[in-house]
């Protein structure tokens, strides 16, 4: 129990025993004035010491069992106060108790614990008794304050995770969890949960990515085509798939060897990516073999002109450790509704199509047709 509660107590008892001596002691005197034969009389006629030290024993029995039974009592809450205060500041998340405004509408901070200041690397005596809203400036726009309302109208705990952004970008998770205790108080607890996400996040971006050229792999590519057919469907758009092999790459390998192969990979996927819309895939599915993804095109000729434009770009030297290395690409297309409607098809059909390009002399694009093999 904190000193003061401790104060407040003993000064209320010390103050009670005051009053009940006051009261005793006007009530005799008053009767006293009123009835000053009968006092003395009473006193020497039935009173005898025995009596007198009985009552006066019993009067201190009561004063001591009472004060006894308030110090236990004062004891048990000190002792219980103190369990919860250090259960609360050994907690790994942050706990931040606060009470409603008179008006219910703001919230002031009344206990704020280590690991709220750690994560939020303020000082519980900068918060403590400061509104919400003075203290943390964005929870509205968060909707983290409307939050806190909706727990202390209702009474129901809620879970409420809060992406935080600066500048338009992320720098941070929080998961959030209200809860409102017995005497109308309400209690946030919460954990920053961004080392979690971000870890969550690389481990994603290494299954959906190649680890050399950092595209998109083969299981992105899966996904992000699958999208694309369900919106060209709905929107009655073309979606066109077009796979892409390196002409002459093999003796890239063999004269300059591994390494210089590897970076002339990463400047073609470079080189790819500059020839494609934001909102297009460029993907490397193994060895020399790209795939590019062009979701939603009005006409067939627009991916017509990209496949130009990527053939025009790849055909460039590159310049690799001082020596100029000349490669080009073989390119098939394939168009949903016409050449597919599935992934498994599209994929299959832009393959036929490029090796198809690559018997016939390759550095050049052909659509699918029927009859490929």
């Amino acid at each position: 129990m904190r000193p003061d509660r401790n104060l407040f107590i003993g000064l209320w008892l010390g103050l009670g025993m005051v009053l009940i001596v006051a009261l005793i002691a006007s009530s005799i005197y008053s009767f006293h004035q009123t009835y000053p034969n009968y006092i003395h009389q009473t006193m020497r006629d039935e009173f005898n010491p025995t009596f007198i030290i009985l009552t006066v024993s019993a009067a201190i029995f009561l004063f001591a069992w009472m004060f006894a039974r308030t110090s236990k009592l004062t004891k048990g809450i000190s002792e219980s106060e103190y369990r919860f205060k250090q259960l609360l500041d050994h907690m790994s998340s942050g706990v931040v108790v606060c009470r409603a405004s008179p008006n219910g509408q703001e919230f002031v901070i009344c206990d704020f614990n280590l690991a709220a200041e750690r994560i939020e690397e303020l000082n519980r005596r900068d918060v403590l008794g400061q509104s919400l809203s003075k203290a943390f400036a964005n929870l509205t726009e968060l909707g983290l304050l409307d939050a806190f309302n909706r727990v202390h109208q209702t009474g129901k705990a809620e879970h409420f995770p809060i992406t935080l952004y600066q500048d338009e970008h992320i720098t941070g998770w929080r998961n959030n969890y209200l809860y409102k205790l017995p005497n109308n108080e309400v209690v946030l607890i919460y954990d920053d949960v961004t080392r979690i996400k971000q870890s969550e996040e690389r481990v994603d971006h290494l299954v959906h990515h190649d680890t050399l050229t950092d595209l998109p792999n083969r299981l992105l590519l899966t996904d992000r085509l699958q999208q694309a057919i369900t919106q060209s469907k709905r929107e009655r758009t073309y979606t066109t798939l077009m796979a892409l092999n390196l002409d002459q790459f093999r003796p890239v390998n063999d004269v300059f060897g591994y390494d210089i192969g590897d970076q002339l990979l990463r400047e073609v996927a470079g080189r790819l990516q500059y020839c494609i819309r934001k909102s297009d895939t460029a993907a490397r599915v193994g060895g020399d073999e790209f795939f590019i993804l062009l979701p939603l095109i009005e006409e067939e000729r627009d991916a017509t002109i990209v496949a130009e434009k990527i053939r025009l770009a790849l055909s460039e030297p590159f310049n690799l450790d001082g020596n100029d290395i000349y490669v080009s690409a073989s390119i098939g297309i394939a168009v949903f509704p016409r050449d597919g409607d599935t992934c498994k098809r599209l994929i299959k059909n832009a393959d036929i199509a490029m090796y198809h390009a690559k018997r016939s002399g390759g550095n050049v694009a052909e659509y699918y047709l029927p009859g490929m093999t």
